[in-house]
């Protein structure tokens, strides 16, 4: 235990030595604390007691940042009678102000209001939307062969940390930039975080070539095939694919497991390839003739 206290300042306190003094200063003042003992071991602590305001601990002075599609909840301390007021003539006397599914809308300067018995607190404060994380790039596919080194990478000028999964397969899952290696075809998940504590989604897809996960090319006649030809991308509904070449052409549509999709035959120079109801993500488009393979990267979006 403790044999001695020092209090500091003095103004306000009914005793600067006692573990217990009664404060009433007549504005918001921060007291020190320094206890000893006969070993001559000491400490020190600091408290604040807060006059005609609400402390910052329950409302921020000035801008207070939310994330958009979130749940935000800010409270006032268990005393007295509370009153919001926001923009768009909104009130509320609950103890909280809370908001299920934050979005642009509920953006504005507002008032905490808190009535004791003899006091009333006031203190103006602004909701506004953190920016949003912005993925500048990001190592969206590439092809390696099985076990082979690859890199992922993503560039936010928002985020703070970042954290990759499945971590297992990384040299670094909360770096920015970082190596691995996988058996097969796999798409890692990035999520980004800002300094307000939200986050963000993207995805990059690793194609493992030569493993059994992905599909084989068929031989060419040709000394190499050139890229296919189709727009939007990305696409959401449909695809547009441009099919030079006479005979019957097979379209296929693989994703980034390694699986089939979609498969069709079509003797056009053009088709379009619904895309309904094709989930969101990486796919390896295919047009395979008689002559010649032709392939392309297509990402397939909400």
């Amino acid at each position: 235990g403790w044999d001695s206290f020092q209090w500091s300042p003095a103004f306000g306190l009914s005793c600067t030595g006692c573990p217990n003094p009664y404060a009433a200063p007549t504005q918001t003042t921060t007291y020190t604390v320094i206890a000893a003992n006969v070993a001559g071991c000491t400490d020190t602590a600091k408290v604040t007691v807060y006059v005609g305001e609400i402390p910052d601990s329950y409302i921020p002075d000035g801008t207070i940042y939310f994330c958009e599609g979130e749940p935000l909840e800010i409270c006032l301390p268990d005393v007295g009678i509370p009153l919001w007021i926001g923009p768009n003539a909104f009130v509320s006397t609950e103890r909280c102000l809370s908001f299920d599914n934050a979005t642009d809308a509920i953006t504005g300067n507002y008032y905490a209001i808190l009535r004791t018995a003899d006091c009333r607190f006031v203190k103006r404060f602004r909701l506004q939307p953190a920016p949003r994380i912005e993925v500048l790039d990001i190592s969206a596919f590439q092809t390696v062969c099985p076990d082979e080194v690859f890199t992922l990478y993503v560039e936010s000028p928002q985020a703070v940390s970042y954290f990759w999964s499945p971590a297992e397969y990384l040299d670094c899952p909360t770096c920015p930039a970082t190596e691995g290696s996988v058996p097969q075809t796999a798409t890692f998940t990035v999520e980004l975080a800002d300094s307000y504590g939200c986050t963000a989604t993207d995805m990059a897809t690793v194609f493992v070539d030569a493993c059994q996960a992905r599909p084989v090319l068929p031989p060419s006649t040709t000394q190499a095939a050139e890229a296919l030809r189709f727009y939007p991308n990305p696409a959401s509904g449909s695809v547009q694919l441009e099919l030079p070449g006479e005979g019957i052409k097979t379209v296929q549509l693989w994703n980034s497991s390694g699986m089939l999709v979609r498969e069709l035959r079509t003797p056009a120079l053009a088709y379009v390839l619904p895309l309904q109801p094709v989930p969101p993500g990486t796919y390896l488009l295919r047009v395979v003739s008689e002559d010649e393979t032709r392939a392309g990267w297509l990402v397939v979006s909400k």
